[in-house]
């Protein structure tokens, strides 16, 4: 006769089922419905994903960027699945942009050079110099600059015409390669124009 003990023993042996890996993603990684319903429809799909966060965590950013980039070069035969890179790449992509390095954009960017290779993110951020600038006081000499280099478009801002900021970015994306932290190339050009500002009301 089969004890209680031995049938759990048997059922806990049994791989998990779809529907209870899409509720564990839901409850212990805060994967949305759609985002975990979608991570579970291939076995080989769900070993990836759980690799690639056992890596790098940050779960719910590892779904999204499997999901619009990696699926898209996935391909299926059978109960295998091709990825274009590995999961070691996709938590190394995830950590660069989490922790500032380069920004969401420049890892989508990166995500495509990648494909087919075994090369490791960082070193080909290194290599072609991506890295996103966020050295304030550098920043803020460049910002000083083109707003002393447009005057124009100074004296508009100063007049209330605050979207002209958005000039002033992309110029100073444009100075950078767009290598500028967007949030601080933002902070250095509003400080860069107050200082004009009150410079001309000095005067």
């Amino acid at each position: 006769m089969v004890s209680r003990d031995d049938l759990r023993a048997a059922r806990d042996r049994l791989p998990e089922l779809p529907a209870q890996k899409r509720a564990r993603y839901e409850a212990e990684l805060g994967m949305s419905e759609s985002a975990a319903s979608v991570l579970v429809t291939h076995p080989r799909l769900a070993a990836f994903f759980e690799e690639a966060v056992r890596l790098a965590g940050h779960a719910v950013k590892v779904g999204n960027f499997i999901q619009s980039e990696v699926l898209r070069d996935a391909t299926v035969r059978g109960a295998e699945m091709d990825f274009p890179i590995s999961a070691g790449q996709v938590a190394e992509l995830v950590l660069l942009v989490e922790d500032g390095t380069i920004s969401g954009k420049q890892g989508k960017a990166l995500y495509g050079e990648l494909r087919g290779t075994d090369r490791a993110p960082r070193e080909l951020v290194a290599a072609q110099g991506l890295a996103v600038m966020s050295d304030r006081d550098l920043l803020l000499a460049a910002a000083r600059e083109l707003v002393g280099r447009n005057e124009k478009q100074a004296a508009q801002y100063r007049g209330g015409k605050t979207g002209v900021l958005g000039f002033f970015v992309g110029q100073l994306m444009k100075a950078t390669a767009g290598r500028a932290e967007p949030k601080l190339a933002n902070e250095v050009l509003t400080q860069a124009l107050a200082e004009s500002a009150a410079s001309e009301g000095d005067a």
